[in-house]
Parts: C-alpha cells; sequence; structure tokens
C-alpha cells in the first residue's frame, strides 16, 4: 500500500496562508466611485462620458422624510425625476449652442463606508453625451446646487486626447468653455 504525503510547494510559507486566511475573512471595504461634489468628463470617438457625484439636497422632491440622504427605496420610487433633473441641469452644448443628448444614465448611491446599506447624502451620476472628439469647443453647463454652501460648488475634469482641465462650476459660474479654440 502506498502512502499518501502532503508534498509543500516550493517556497511554502506560512505568512502566505495567514494573508490568504484574512483575505477571506475581511470584511470587504467600499470604495466610492467618485469624490463628492467631483466629476469627470472624457471625450471619445463614441461620445463624451461623464461621472459627477452630486448631493441629495441638490434635487426636488426626492427625499421623501426630510433627512438630507436617499435610500435604495425613494431612489427607486424617484429614479426618473432624479433623471430629468440631471439632464436639465448637467448639459453640453456645441458651438452654436446647440445640446448634446445625455444617454445612459445611470444612478448609484454612495452610502457611507461604514454602513453600505444606510441612506447616502450623495448620488453618483454616470452617463454619456451623443457628441464626438471633434468638437472644437464644448461648454458644460452644470447649475445643480445642494442646500449647504459647501454642497455648491462642483469640479470637473474634461479631458480630450491628452489635454486635460480642471474646471470649477457654482452658482453664478454655472457654464464653462472646456477647450479653447
Amino acid at each position: 500500500m502506498t502512502s499518501k504525503r502532503f508534498i509543500r510547494p516550493e517556497g511554502y510559507d506560512a505568512r502566505l496562508v495567514m494573508f490568504l486566511i484574512l483575505l477571506i475573512v475581511a470584511p470587504p471595504s467600499q470604495a466610492h466611485l467618485m469624490v463628492e461634489q467631483y466629476g469627470t468628463l472624457n471625450f471619445t470617438d463614441t461620445g463624451a462620458y461623464f461621472v459627477l457625484s452630486i448631493p441629495v439636497t441638490a434635487f426636488e422632491n426626492v427625499d421623501d422624510n426630510d433627512d438630507s440622504k436617499l435610500s435604495g427605496d425613494e431612489l427607486g420610487q424617484h429614479s426618473l425625476k432624479i433623471r430629468r433633473q440631471i439632464q436639465s441641469h448637467v448639459q453640453l452644448y456645441n458651438d452654436a449652442g446647440e445640446q448634446f443628448p445625455l444617454e445612459g444614465l445611470m444612478l448609484s448611491l454612495e452610502a457611507p463606508d461604514d454602513n453600505p446599506g444606510a441612506p447616502a447624502a450623495y448620488l453618483v451620476a454616470l452617463g454619456r453625451f451623443a457628441t464626438d472628439a471633434s468638437e472644437p469647443s464644448p461648454l458644460l453647463r452644470i447649475s445643480l446646487t445642494g442646500e449647504d454652501p459647501t454642497e455648491q460648488v462642483f469640479r470637473i475634469k474634461a479631458t480630450r486626447d491628452d489635454v486635460s482641465r480642471t474646471l470649477t462650476f457654482r452658482p453664478g459660474s454655472d457654464r464653462q468653455l472646456l477647450f479653447n479654440r
């Protein structure tokens, strides 16, 4: 009868086993899609893709319990209303003042790291403007503002090819030319 023996692989180390055990039993960490009140707008040949973190207080008639946060139920109930408000307050225009349509708008709650199921004070919007990188000097308008003065400024990094600019949007300065003519 042959005996079976455990053969350790080359370079076996107890530290590796401990690391793997910790990796398996450690609680998953949460990662934010976007820093609060920041966004990106990236131009490609197939469109201008954006991500924007928006305070819940910037939206009208979506916070049913007035806690300045949005639960999953509230998001589900008011997602169409939220999408419409984003489409009317986040807009991209060409040189002639024509608006590019915002398509494929997706919404995600930014729940607190320590309680992923809790209502969120921020919502992340992802979408695509139907344009391309050849648009010479697009203009972006962001007119959403939260209730608190700290929630009234957005910083957007716009990128096209190898050119990037970071722009600041606030009440009274809600339209910005993204790239020089």
